[in-house]
């Protein structure tokens, strides 16, 4: 154990009484103390004591559907069921998947880490994006494979401050293939000897795929186009409700949170519209707006769009939110100014002329006017050659897991 090692488990060790209570405090479900005991107790015996060939991990949702595919690429290459071992950090992103040896990852103990590492015996350990537990890496030192790694540029000063930990963490690394050539580089400036590539996001890998079906709510009989303003923070309804009066759009409003929808209802009502809930199941709907009120299906409701508003952008706090869903379905993105949370990916729909980002106020309208006014064949042209990037990634992945398999 290196020093930065050693330091680092007698501060967490000193935080344990913090640690306890900000386990509670962040938890919302109705059994907090089962919580904090899966955080604070080793899995079930038959879920770790069987030989695993691939212990995946992935914190939560977002890095659990990474999970998902990668553990298919396993499947299809003759990995059996039995020795794949998935871990998260969250309930939510456990329910992501179907497989049966699963488990909420402890807290980064070593009396917790070092035996559910041991009993594992993982060949491999494939964590998805960057997360970054120093006792989690040590006990799996030389198995571990960093899958879409990001170091993003504004929280970077952050990694340089504990240099000397995360040099010692990521040293455990047998490999790490980022999402951007960015990336790569700060991964190089933590850690010179780690071995990096860059094959591209996973997120990409997206557009091979179908788009998921329409959902199935209140839906516009209208010939009008169609905005659909999805994940939207506070302030951001009156600018896609601006966009729908000035171009004549219907109008289908999906906050990020839907502890917010009492609030928006009242801004409808303040500004008069004719508006229904999604829910209330209304086929044949003439009215202006659409409040979707279900999570989980906004990535469907794009299918409706013409143009498509991705939320979070115009909020510097947030920064931006999933750019690929809409494009998933052949919709041109209008965004505002703030998109560090997908800024690799803004970039490339920005050169490929999908994604139409305001940097002020007075741009709005005008980038809104410039995505609906792009042809259809303009932006399926577009939408081919990202197809074919994810394509490429795919195969990068793809090649990356079988020589896994063959070592």
């Amino acid at each position: 154990m290196k020093l930065a090692e050693g330091l680092y488990n007698l501060l967490i060790h000193l935080g344990l009484p913090v640690v306890a209570v900000l386990t509670l405090a962040g938890y919302r479900g109705r059994q907090p103390w089962c919580t904090l005991g899966r955080k604070f107790h080793l899995p079930n015996s038959e879920i770790l004591d069987p030989p695993v060939r691939f212990w995946l991990h992935g914190a939560s949702v977002g890095e659990m559907v990474m999970v998902e595919r990668t553990r298919n690429w396993l499947l299809e290459l003759g990995i059996k069921e039995e020795e794949i071992l998935i871990s998260s950090q969250t309930n939510t992103g456990l329910e992501k998947t179907q497989h049966s040896r699963k488990f909420i990852l402890p807290h980064d103990y070593p009396w917790l880490l070092g035996p559910v590492s041991r009993r594992a015996e993982a060949s491999w350990l494939l964590i998805m994006e960057t997360e970054l537990w120093p006792n989690f890496y040590r006990y799996n030192s030389g198995r571990v494979v960093i899958m879409n790694g990001k170091v993003k540029k504004e929280n970077f000063w952050k990694y340089r401050l504990i240099k000397p930990l995360v040099k010692a963490t990521l040293d455990h690394c047998r490999r790490v293939m980022a999402r951007s050539q960015a990336d790569a580089e700060r991964f190089r400036q933590l850690s010179p000897e780690l071995k990096v590539e860059a094959p591209g996001s996973f997120k990409w890998l997206s557009l091979t795929e179908e788009p998921p079906e329409l959902p199935d709510g209140s839906n516009f009989t209208t010939k009008k186009k169609t905005l659909v303003a999805g994940s939207t923070w506070p302030g951001e309804e009156d600018k896609a409700l601006t966009l729908a009066r000035r171009f004549d759009l219907n109008l289908y409003l999906v906050p990020r949170h839907l502890k917010r929808l009492r609030d928006v209802e009242k801004f409808l009502n303040k500004n008069g519209l004719n508006w229904c809930r999604w829910s209330e199941g209304k086929k044949e709907y003439n009215g202006d707006v659409v409040l979707v009120d279900k999570m989980g299906v906004l990535a469907g409701i794009y299918g409706y769009a013409d143009l498509a508003f991705v939320g979070g952008s115009w909020d510097e706090q947030v920064g931006g939110h999933n750019l690929l869903e809409p494009v998933q379905w052949t919709k041109p993105v209008l965004t505002g100014p703030y998109l560090q949370n997908v800024e690799t990916t803004a970039e490339t729909l920005e050169k490929t002329g999908l994604l139409f980002r305001a940097v002020e106020e007075k741009d709005w309208e005008n980038m809104a006017e410039k995505a609906l006014s792009k042809s259809t064949d303009q932006i399926e042209a577009s939408v081919q050659k990202l197809q074919a990037k994810a394509r490429r990634i795919e195969t990068d992945y793809r090649q990356l897991i079988k020589e896994l398999i063959d070592q």
